[in-house]
């Protein structure tokens, strides 16, 4: 996902799922990696090379819920914006 400059990071996390990091916490989204691969199979897209708006669109039509965001996710997104 990415708001037109910047690419978003991905960041496969241990309980099968990923993040997409695009403008730090604000613009973090978490998935299950299974809907994450099926976003990018129907789109032909990677998940991080879409817009925020063609992100948010291909969930909505898949009917893919993003996972709340844990202290443990905030802590990686905090230690990555850093390492920028």
């Amino acid at each position: 996902m990415r708001d037109g400059k910047e690419k978003a990071q991905r960041i496969t996390l241990a309980n099968s799922a990923i993040m997409l990091l695009a403008g730090g916490i604000a613009g973090a989204v978490k998935l299950y990696s299974r809907d994450a691969e099926r976003i990018e199979r129907v789109t032909g897209k990677p998940a991080e090379q879409m817009t925020p708006e063609e992100l948010y669109a291909a969930m909505q039509f898949l009917d893919v819920c993003r996972i709340v965001l844990e202290d443990e996710d905030i802590e990686l997104i905090e230690a990555a914006e850093k390492r920028k």
